[in-house]
């Protein structure tokens, strides 16, 4: 067993790979009463072409499979919900899907080693009958529908199709009305037997417990289970150039006040390791932070302005496959808002970014990981983000104790115009 410690947090994780190739994380937080785990595939809803485990020739899946397939793992072969069997042993569950990844997790105080096992043995015993998927389409059809209808939605999502042309990201993890009616239980058969297998899966489990004791009680379960062989996927990844895929996207909709959304697209951090993804990411985000949160001269002047407001938001996402920054306000200024925040972007390559302000971000930065990480949920999901994103639970403190004034004024090349892109919903109403 592996051990890692950080001296920071002062937390320790352990790490175990299992005889089948199952990833086990198990830290131990004293005298804390709540417990939580988290077991995950390597499955999500970019995973649409892919080597089937029993071809050599690409498959095409449809749009919202992955997501289609966490709800249907939770219905047990009498029909009925495991989430039934969890509140039973005091223990809340749920599951969710991203475009990379699907997770199952669940947390509680009492009946922990039972509901681990329940947790094991929910996700890796499926049970697709044509009567129960044509249920669940049903079910997940109306939350599709309700993503339709709604502005935040449609606005996030269209702004992904204008900065892609082909990476998956621009696609609805759930799918489409269209793309679930032709999910069928061989289909979903098919992905679970490609997917979920141990050596793509990984389990984080984190409260006061024995670490011995837990860990035997996944082998044993582990080992009473037998698995297909298993064949990496090896899905098709589109990883694009930074130029956008359409620089400007206007729709009419239902909304009161009209929505804007800038995005701009950052380069993929693939073939980088962990520590330098890490880095990058703290680099976008301090000129990002400089350059548009509430710390900076340029927000308070917006604001002054009327052009932000308390809608305003920064969002970014960042992976080996794509990677992107949003800025959203409703407002009615919608066409002075989109020249200041498009204006300022495109400053970010010249503007001044001193050792001072690289300094007070970075004590930020550090203060703000080692509070994120003070309750059991959090730690359940740093473990878990290991086996997605790192090598060990030091990576992350230890890239901001590293990163380098330079290596930040580096990162601001990659805020060219030709990445930029803009979406509008306009009221139905809306002069302008």
């Amino acid at each position: 067993m592996i051990e890692m410690y950080n001296k920071t947090l002062k937390e320790t994780i352990y790490k175990e790979i299992l005889d089948n190739g199952l990833t086990v994380y198990l830290c131990r937080k004293k005298d804390y009463k709540l417990k939580q785990a988290v077991f995950s595939v390597d499955f999500g809803g970019n995973d649409i072409e892919f080597i089937p485990y029993n071809s050599n020739e690409y498959y095409k899946a449809p749009l919202g499979v992955a997501h289609f397939l966490e709800h249907k793992l939770f219905t047990k072969e009498d029909g009925s919900d495991v989430m039934e069997d969890f509140s039973k042993l005091g223990c809340s569950s749920n599951a969710y899907t991203t475009d990379i990844r699907t997770s199952y997790y669940f947390s509680g105080t009492n009946n922990f080693k039972e509901a681990l096992i329940l947790l094991l043995d929910f996700v890796q015993t499926p049970h697709f009958t044509d009567e129960s998927v044509e249920r669940e389409r049903g079910i997940i059809e109306q939350e599709i529908l309700n993503y339709v209808d709604n502005p935040y939605s449609v606005i996030d999502k269209n702004l992904l199709m204008s900065l892609y042309e082909k990476n998956g990201i621009r696609n609805d993890v759930g799918g489409t009305v269209e793309s679930i009616q032709e999910i069928t239980k061989e289909v979903l058969d098919l992905c679970y037997k490609t997917f979920y297998h141990p050596k793509n899966m990984s389990l984080s489990v984190v409260g006061d417990f024995d670490v011995n004791e837990i860990l035997e009680i996944v082998k044993e379960n582990q080992n009473s289970k037998t698995f297909l062989e298993y064949k990496n996927p090896n899905s098709i990844v589109y990883r694009e150039e930074m130029k956008v895929f359409k620089k400007k996207t206007e729709i009419e909709f239902d909304v009161n006040v009209p929505l804007v959304e800038v995005g701009l697209k950052l380069p993929a951090l693939n073939n980088l390791s962990s520590k330098e993804v890490c880095k990058r990411y703290f680099s976008y985000a301090m000129l990002i932070d400089q350059s548009f949160y509430d710390i900076s001269d340029f927000y308070q002047k917006m604001l002054e302005k009327g052009i932000f407001n308390n809608s305003f938001e920064c969002y970014s996402s960042f992976s080996e496959d794509y990677s992107y920054l949003k800025l959203f306000c409703e407002t009615e200024k919608y066409n002075e808002f989109i020249e200041c925040v498009v204006n300022r972007l495109n400053l970010i390559r010249t503007i001044d970014f001193t050792k001072e302000d690289f300094y007070f971000l970075k004590r930020c930065y550090l203060a703000e990981q080692i509070n994120s990480y003070s309750s059991v949920s959090a730690l359940a999901f740093l473990a878990d983000s290991l086996h997605e994103n790192y090598q060990d639970i030091n990576d992350i403190i230890d890239s901001i104790k590293e990163l380098t004034y330079e290596e930040v004024l580096l990162a601001r090349k990659d805020f060219i115009d030709d990445a930029i892109s803009i979406c509008i919903l306009k009221s139905n109403n809306s002069e302008q």
